[in-house]
C-alpha cells in the first residue's frame, strides 16, 4: 500500500514537472509563434485608444523587429529596407489613418531554416475603420524570415507571397 501510493506521488510530481518545464521553457516554434501574437496584439487600435497607450505601444513594436528588415508589399512606401526604429515610425502613422484596426494572423506554418533562423508562412487578416469612416478588410499571404538575435526571436524580412480573394 505504501509502495503503491509513492508510484502515484512520483506519477503526479513527474506530470506537474513536465507541464511547468513546457510552461515555462517554450519550444522554439512557441517563441516564434508569440512573436506574431505580439506583433498582432501591438498593431492593433481600439477606438477609444489614448495616445500614451498608442505611443507606448510602438515603443513596443520596436522590439519585434531586427536592425535590418526588408518588406515587399503592394504598398510602395511600406517597402524596402528599414531599421527597426523607421518600421515602428512607418507603422505608427499607418495606425493614425485608423479610428480602429484589427491585424490576425491565421495559418502559422514555421519552418526552422537552422538555429537562427525561421522561415513562416502565414495569413494575415487587417480589418479596421479609418478616420474617414471607410471600412477595411484585407488577407494577405505573408512569408516572414525571422532571426534569432540575443536569444529573442525577430523579424528580418516579410513579403506579400499572394492576395487572397473571398
Amino acid at each position: 500500500m505504501v509502495r503503491m501510493k509513492r508510484i502515484i506521488f512520483a506519477l503526479l510530481f513527474l506530470t506537474i514537472a513536465v507541464f511547468v518545464g513546457v510552461r515555462v521553457f517554450p519550444s522554439e516554434e512557441k517563441r516564434v509563434r508569440k512573436q506574431f501574437k505580439s506583433l498582432s496584439k501591438w498593431v492593433s487600435k481600439a477606438p477609444n485608444e489614448s495616445p500614451i497607450a498608442s505611443a507606448a505601444r510602438v515603443q513596443k513594436l520596436r522590439t519585434l523587429f531586427a536592425d535590418n528588415c526588408r518588406l515587399e508589399t503592394h504598398i510602395s512606401w511600406f517597402s524596402g529596407s528599414f531599421t527597426g526604429e523607421e518600421l515602428s515610425g512607418l507603422i505608427a502613422r499607418a495606425r493614425l489613418q485608423f479610428s480602429r484596426l484589427s491585424l490576425t494572423f491565421y495559418d502559422l506554418s514555421v519552418e526552422f531554416l537552422g538555429d537562427e533562423t525561421a522561415r513562416v508562412t502565414v495569413t494575415a487578416r487587417a480589418e479596421g475603420t479609418t478616420t474617414d469612416g471607410e471600412a477595411v478588410d484585407e488577407s494577405h499571404e505573408l512569408e516572414c524570415l525571422l532571426g534569432k538575435t540575443d536569444g529573442r526571436w525577430l523579424f528580418r524580412e516579410a513579403k506579400v507571397v499572394q492576395v487572397l480573394e473571398r
